[in-house]
């Protein structure tokens, strides 16, 4: 019985189990169809789909109950017996996955409902647009731009950054356009004479200052609208000479200001006049145009004060502002306008700096260093543009009051100058200097007068380090590097007196710049005279001194003496005086003359036979070469200018004394003092006609000292055959 028992339960529960096998069959169809159904429902509308939704809930109720009963079951038999577990698990991972693409569907409708919605205000801001209904279009850009900020599905997505770049440029060009406008309402045209600034009423209306109020953009659109005038209108107006407002009956929509390229510069009030009517016009014009809106204005705190900064400029700060020969006084009248001016701006809105009022508290330093830079100025044009006109010097130049009060230009010395003049306290002697030169040192001492000492000094140096650089090849003629000569020492004169009247601790930086105006002169000359060394020295060699006795050799040395006097005159005749001073025509010549003195003797003591005949002929040669110290003689009524004139040592020359020659004994001496090689030719000349005896006497004296023992050792050997006595007065040459 109990076995029977078992059997029948055994039977009950294997017909159970089949029944549940058949259920989860029909359950996994059921849920498939339900995958089918919402997918359907999905694409349909949204109705359909929330149905299926809730079919599937109740589907997932079931499917709950069903597993509560598996789950005993399964404990029951086992799930290796049944395996309706597994199935059942895949069964709810496949229901899981159908609700998220469920979820992921619904949350991709959403957005595409939320893009159409976007793409149809893009399109009506794009109209707005274009149809320049700006004031529509700023709010459509303004409402696209919190609609995006509000999509929180859309966020991250590259479709976002899209949008927000669209509407960015939207923005972009509402701005530029507005701008136009508003440019078009103050439109600037400018032609060779007359600024002119035109209103046009129907550029601009009160709808545009909404717009760019919507936009955020009234500040910076009017900032760029001030900038742009300030270039087109301001900068022009004030780079003009003359200024002067044009008034008419038409100055309600235009502004006129008639310019003046060339002529007399306008004073500070035309010009600060004028910038001011500017300023309000172009206010009234916005004014009107914004429907008189607060802050409705092109000039900002920072454009009124480059405006104020550019009036300085051209008012006060830049090279020939003021009229030459200004005063301080001048300076504060312009200083105490222009501060006046820049109060009338910040009437009309805070300034973000005050320029003129900083350069108002420093306007004496403004004041020297005005004068300064237009002294270096003056002094670069006077170096680049000197044309070498000669500036006639009456007489020897002295340094009284009256010639200090003539070369700066004013009636009354500054007390520093005043003590300095003094009726023969300095000399320069007359001479030839240009009148560039002349002007320099004239400005150099209008300016010691203002007691502006440290610009006088640097205008000297700088046409100093300027003039040889520019003037090169004219210097090259021997009459302009003389003048040029005393042109530098005529500066460097003036500048070691105005050293004077320095303090002590400034006196050195103006000896500085006499002795480098006396060193550049010294420089110039030497270089000059070397050219000349070598081209005299070539002339000489040219001539063929060997076996002179022949009757070609003779005519042809003394062709060579008359060529080489020629030369030297042409030399001469650029130094002759006055147009430079006698010692400096003597110092001249006694160089050229020591160039020619000593390649003649050169040439004649490398001889090595000299005949009889050929002695006398050479001697005679060293004569007529010696002859040159007549060149020393000069008109006795140009030397009588300087008898008795001794030169300052600022000048640069030695102590004047010259001699009044009335015949050659004078010339001698003047050959003497400034030719070194003179006594050594004129010795040369004896030395080739005398004996041997006369030549050891000679040189006991010590006449022949300029000699050395070699080149006496020559002569001697090609004068005097080889003879014992020969080499006995020989040896005795060497021992002395």
């Amino acid at each position: 019985l109990g076995a029977a028992v078992a059997a029948g339960e055994l039977a009950d529960s294997e017909l159970g189990l089949g029944a549940a096998r058949q259920l989860s069959q029909a359950l996994e169809q059921r849920l498939d169809a339900c995958r089918a159904e919402i997918q359907r429902q999905l694409d349909d509308n949204r109705e359909a789909y929330a149905a299926a939704v809730a079919e599937v809930s109740r589907a997932q109720d079931t499917a709950d109950l069903l597993l509560h009963g598996i789950d005993d079951m399964q404990a029951l038999v086992g799930d290796d017996e049944t395996g309706a577990g597994a199935r059942l698990a895949a069964a709810r991972h496949a229901e899981a996955q159908a609700v998220q693409q469920m979820n992921d569907s619904g949350s991709v409708l959403r957005c595409l409902r939320r893009l159409a919605a976007l793409k149809a205000d893009l399109h009506g801001m794009d109209v707005l647009v274009r149809e320049q209904r700006l004031d529509a279009a700023a709010e459509a850009v303004v409402a696209l731009e919190a609609a995006l900020a509000a999509a929180s599905e859309l966020e991250g997505a590259q479709v976002s950054r899209v949008l927000a770049d669209r509407v960015s440029l939207a923005r972009l060009s509402i701005k530029d356009r507005a701008l136009e406008r508003l440019g078009a309402a103050v439109a600037v045209d400018i032609d060779e004479r007359v600024l002119r600034v035109r209103a046009d009423r129907t550029a601009a209306e009160p709808a545009l200052f909404e717009a760019l109020e919507r936009l955020g953009a009234t500040g910076e659109a009017l900032q760029s609208l001030g900038a742009r005038l300030v270039s087109k209108a301001v900068r022009p107006l004030l780079a003009a000479r003359g200024i002067r407002h044009m008034a008419s009956a038409d100055d309600v929509d235009v502004l006129a200001v008639e310019l003046g390229r060339t002529g007399d510069v306008s004073p500070p009030a035309d010009v600060c006049g004028a910038v001011l009517g500017m300023v309000d016009f172009v206010d009234r014009v916005l004014g009107a145009a914004s429907g008189h809106a607060a802050g409705a204005t092109a000039w900002s705190g920072d454009v009124l004060s480059g405006i104020s900064q550019l009036v300085l400029e051209r008012c006060l700060l830049r090279l020939g502002a003021l009229a030459p020969g200004s005063g301080l006084a001048d300076y504060l009248d312009v200083a105490n306008a222009l501060v006046e001016f820049e109060e009338a701006l910040l009437a009309r809105c805070p300034l973000a700096e005050r320029p003129i009022l900083a350069a108002a508290s420093r306007v004496e330093e403004l004041f020297v260093g005005q004068r300064g830079a237009r002294a270096l100025v003056q002094a670069r044009e006077l170096a680049d543009t000197a044309s070498f006109q000669v500036y006639e010097m009456s007489g020897h130049e002295v340094l009284s009051a009256d010639t200090l009060c003539a070369l700066a230009g004013v009636d009354q010395l500054s007390p520093a100058l005043a003590a300095l003049a003094g009726e023969g306290a300095a000399v320069f002697p007359q001479c030839a200097i240009s009148g560039s030169v002349h002007e320099l040192v004239a400005l150099a001492y209008r300016l010691a007068n203002e007691a502006l000492m440290e610009p006088a000094r640097q205008a000297l140096d700088v046409y100093g380090a300027l003039f040889p650089v520019l003037h090169t090849a004219e210097l090259k003629a021997p009459a302009l590097a003389w003048q040029y000569y005393n042109d530098c020492m005529y500066a460097a004169h003036h500048a070691a007196h105005l050293g004077a009247a320095c303090d002590s601790g400034e006196r050195g930086v103006w000896q500085t710049t006499a002795q480098r105006l006396v060193d550049a002169a010294a420089a110039h000359v030497a270089e000059m005279e070397r050219g000349t060394a070598r081209e005299l020295e070539r002339i000489v060699d040219a001539g063929s001194y060997a076996d002179s006795a022949q009757d070609g050799r003779r005519a042809a040395l003394a062709a060579l003496s008359e060529r080489v006097r020629r030369a030297v005159a042409q030399l001469c005749r650029a130094a002759m005086p006055p147009a430079v001073t006698p010692h400096v025509f003597y110092s001249a010549l006694g160089r050229h003359l020591d160039a020619v003195f000593d390649a003649t003797a050169a040439a004649v003591i490398d001889v090595r036979d000299i005949s009889l005949d050929d002695s006398q002929v050479l001697s005679d040669h060293c004569r007529s070469i010696h002859g040159l110290v007549d060149l020393f003689r000069l008109d006795a009524q140009v030397l009588a200018r300087y008898a008795g004139l001794a030169a300052t040592a600022s000048s640069g020359a030695e102590a004047l004394d010259p001699l009044l020659q009335a015949d050659g004994d004078e010339c001698a001496e003047l050959a003497a003092r400034y030719c070194a090689q003179a006594g050594k030719l004129a010795q040369l000349a004896d030395v080739l006609l005398i004996s041997r005896a006369d030549i050891l006497a000679r040189r006991r004296a010590g006449l022949l000292a300029q000699f050395t023992v070699d080149e006496l050792v020559g002569l001697v050997r090609a004068l005097f055959s080889d003879t014992h006595e020969r080499a006995r007065d020989i040896d005795e040459l060497r021992r002395m």
